[in-house]
């Protein structure tokens, strides 16, 4: 039965990229996270789907909504992550917990702190924790610079690694 639905979430993922006319987008970065949170109450959900020929895989699927006090909002997520490689599937869970220390303005510098915990869920354990610092750069209101930092905690290689990403990002509105 397991099989049968993970191939009915590829048929209908590879259906809406043929047949899709064009993408949609929450509007800001990805794997490059930015130092906004948006307002108590917001919600979303992002989702993404990769194939490759030889049959690996991977889909995500990542509902968040922002919690507590219009002061010090607080984004609380989880990407949950469906993997096949070499024929061997693998299902994951990452909550994260993002906050904004210095607001974001046209002009400057906006800050950020992320954290989240990565757990498998077939051997039922943690395989890592991550801290990040996401910065933002507002140039105008439609192009942002993405800057992070951070440090992940590699629990299976039992091994610490500095992480670090950039990204430009130019808003397109219909």
């Amino acid at each position: 039965m397991n099989a049968l639905r993970v191939s009915a979430f590829v048929v209908a993922s590879a259906f809406a990229a043929v047949f899709a006319s064009e993408a949609r987008a929450a509007g800001g970065a990805y794997q490059v996270d930015t130092a906004d949170v948006g307002e108590p109450g917001g919600c979303k959900v992002e989702s993404w789907i990769s194939a490759a020929g030889n049959h690996d895989f991977i889909g995500a699927l990542s509902p968040s909504c922002v919690v507590g006090s219009p002061q010090q909002p607080v984004e609380a997520s989880v990407q949950l992550t469906r993997t096949r490689a070499d024929g061997e599937w693998g299902s994951g869970a990452t909550p994260k917990l993002k906050t904004n220390l210095i607001p974001t303005a046209i002009g400057n510098w906006g800050l950020g702190l992320s954290g989240q915990a990565s757990y498998d869920l077939i051997t039922k354990e943690t395989t890592s924790y991550a801290a990040t610092l996401p910065a933002t750069l507002r140039l105008s209101n439609v192009m942002r610079v993405n800057l992070n930092a951070g440090v992940l905690n590699d629990k299976i290689a039992r091994q610490n690694y500095f992480t670090y990403g950039s990204y430009r990002l130019k808003l397109v509105t219909a």
